[in-house]
């Protein structure tokens, strides 16, 4: 007598739709957008823990999956433990293992907590399939429209939403500072660019000159810098896909966005003064040399740079700066990390690069022309951030939607 395969129960879906979707939402637009005056830290804080939460309802809504989908690559995921294991060793030898694993108050993108919402934000954004991917860059970019937005209101003298004077004179919309900022809509400007067969092509090219527009208003040349060359691997990319559909229009619009990008560039350096930051930031950059050599092999530990900078900073530093200048971050990655977690750091750090890239090429090279320019897309987004950071500390959500979309 044949046994009778029993059915499998349907599940209902409902539940983790709707963790799915609100994660999301929240995620890549109510971050952008939060602040609240109800605590010290207006942007920081409320960003951090809606991060927190949206990270959370993701998560749910895929434990609630039973198919397994997407994964990083062995050689990614083995370049992730190592540098798990260094940071984990790195942080029990800090100098201060409380600041090294919540990270510096009123910022706390740096600490092994911040880490942890980055790496489940990287997990979440490998298991997305393609239509949750397209909701994702939609989503965003509307997010990154309406900052834009803000910050140009905020520089023609309408701000209702900032009662106190911008820093410089620059904007600083909903994210809080205008390198920030930048460095924020830099990593959006990729992904604004609508792929041929993409929906709501005028909502896309409406929110792509608002991102542009708030750019320029964040006056930050790092970020500019970083826009240009993420635009840059985006559409030179696009020529090597196995596409023969090469979208006249798209370059045009992007190239007038860069031209007016750079224009913009040319009229900040011709009339405003920037030597006393780039005074600073070199001198980090000679100190973090001495922070290495006193601890080479596994740092201060994370997020400590400010510690240890105090007792090494130049005399030059203290007279530009002042006595009173705190600073908290190397302004360059490579530095940060090879500082905060020591060469053996510096080299997870590297090989996570590398192991990234890797992979990403062999996932190009095997996929179809459609999935080729949306990769080309979000590597074009990641390499923007990865640029913004050589010359300024990115923000948590900055590095959050950057692992997202790596």
């Amino acid at each position: 007598m044949k046994k009778r395969k029993l059915k499998e129960p349907e599940t209902d879906n409902s539940w983790k739709l709707f963790f799915g979707e609100i994660g999301l939402a929240l995620a890549v637009v109510g971050v952008p957008l939060a602040w609240t005056r109800s605590v010290y830290s207006i942007y920081t804080l409320p960003k951090f823990l809606l991060l927190a939460v949206s990270l959370l309802l993701a998560w749910s809504a895929v434990l609630m999956e039973r198919e397994a989908r997407g994964n990083p690559g062995k050689f990614v995921t083995r370049m992730f433990f190592a540098a798990w294991i260094i940071m984990a060793v790195s942080t029990i030898g800090s100098v201060d293992p409380y600041l090294s694993v919540f990270g510096r108050y009123n910022d706390y993108a740096y600490g092994l907590f911040a880490m942890s919402l980055y790496m489940g934000a990287f997990c979440w954004g490998v298991r997305m399939p393609q239509e949750e991917r397209r909701r994702f860059v939609l989503l965003a970019v509307c997010g990154a429209g309406l900052v834009g937005l803000f910050g140009i209101t905020q520089m023609s003298g309408f701000r209702p939403l900032l009662q106190f004077t911008l820093p410089g004179g620059r904007a600083v919309s909903t994210i809080g500072g205008p390198v920030h900022l930048g460095a924020y809509l830099a990593l959006m400007l990729p992904l604004a660019i609508p792929l041929s067969g993409e929906s709501k092509r005028f909502l896309r090219w409406l929110c792509f000159t608002l991102i542009v527009g708030g750019l320029i208003a964040s006056f930050s040349r790092g970020a500019w810098i970083a826009a240009l060359i993420g635009i840059g691997v985006f559409l030179s990319s696009r020529f090597f896909s196995n596409s023969g559909n090469k979208p006249r229009h798209l370059g045009f619009a992007a190239v007038v966005g860069l031209v007016v990008v750079l224009a913009a560039g040319f009229l900040f350096t011709r009339y405003r003064s920037s030597g006393d930051s780039d005074i600073l930031r070199m001198e980090a950059w000679r100190a973090s040399v001495s922070m290495i050599s006193k601890r080479p092999l596994l740092g201060s530990g994370p997020d400590t740079f400010g510690v240890e900078f105090r007792k090494v900073k130049s005399a030059k530093f203290v007279k530009v700066g002042g006595a009173g200048l705190r600073h908290e971050h190397a302004h360059n990655d490579l530095l940060q990390v090879a500082t905060t977690m020591g060469i053996l750091g510096l080299l997870a750090y590297l090989g996570l690069l590398i192991s990234f890239g890797l992979e990403f090429a062999r996932r190009w090279r095997q996929a179809a022309s459609q999935a080729q320019a949306q990769g080309l897309r979000f590597l074009g987004a990641t390499v923007a951030v990865f640029f913004a950071a050589k010359f300024n500390p990115m923000s948590t959500e900055i590095l959050f939607l950057a692992a997202m979309a790596a």
